[in-house]
């Protein structure tokens, strides 16, 4: 025969494992109903601060197109006034007779042409601040051959590593560079039949660049010092050069070499 000993609640009549069972299962189901609503309550929480942020990557998104079309705008208009300004000043040329206004005037049309061309490849391209730099100085050349008429056949060698520029340096150095082509046509082939122009863009580490263009024309008067010369467009050159916080050099060997060198480290330039 064998005895079994159960534990029974006096009250009820039931066994207390059995009681102290469905006890657990209360308190197991409480908490787990709690922790369901905390849990639903959470989760509406992340829900809702997911469609806010949703909704404020939305607004971003329509202030940044918005911002872009406002700057690629404003090159377009600056790019469009500075071809009237040189329309009107093509037009006053005509009516000039005076040989030295005319140049004037000429030198000036090139020199907004070369702003506005900075504009023009900014909008074309759809950069907001930057432009590649051999393709800029390509066109420019061509539009500076159109532009002077000159007896002597030319040849231009163009050789430029791949270069960036953000604007604010962009339109000093295609200043730069209008100014020493202009002189090129004006004066290094007189009384030549022809000549060659050399242009390069070196970089040893990606920041420090040189500038080299240098003709084999008839080179500098002996009495000319560069340095002491009050002519517009090297005193422009001059300052254009220290606004990049560059060097320039320009020195005769068999014909004019000009030697711009400066930093391409993200640095807004300096004012004149």
């Amino acid at each position: 025969m064998c005895l079994h000993s159960t534990f029974v609640d006096a009250g009820t009549g039931y066994p207390l494992y059995a009681i102290a069972g469905i006890v657990l299962l209360l308190v197991t189901g409480v908490v787990i109903w709690r922790q369901g609503r905390k849990y639903h309550q959470a989760l509406q929480e992340i829900t809702s601060l997911r469609c806010k942020l949703n909704e404020f990557d939305r607004y971003l998104g329509n202030i940044t197109r918005e911002k872009d079309w406002l700057i690629e705008e404003t090159h377009h208009r600056v790019k469009n006034n500075l071809q009237m300004a040189i329309s009107l000043l093509n037009t006053q040329y005509t009516f000039l007779a005076d040989n030295e206004a005319r140049q004037a005037v000429r030198n000036t049309q090139h020199r907004m042409f070369a702003i506005s061309l900075v504009y023009q490849k900014l909008y074309q391209e759809d950069a907001l601040s930057t432009i590649d730099i051999p393709q800029y100085i390509s066109e420019l050349l061509d539009y500076l051959k159109d532009e002077y008429e000159v007896a002597a056949d030319i040849d231009f060698n163009l050789k430029t590593v791949p270069l960036k520029l953000d604007v604010t340096l962009a339109i000093p150095f295609g200043l730069i560079i209008t100014e020493a082509i202009s002189n090129i046509f004006r004066h290094a082939f007189t009384g030549r039949e022809d000549g060659s122009v050399y242009i390069s863009m070196q970089s040893n580490n990606g920041r420090h660049y040189k500038l080299l263009i240098k003709d084999n024309g008839v080179g500098l008067p002996v009495s000319f010092d560069p340095y002491a010369d009050t002519s517009m467009g090297l005193m422009l050159m001059t300052g254009l050069s220290r606004q990049v916080r560059g060097t320039l050099q320009i020195c005769n060997d068999n014909g004019v070499t000009i030697v711009l060198e400066f930093l391409n480290d993200g640095r807004l330039p300096e004012n004149l």
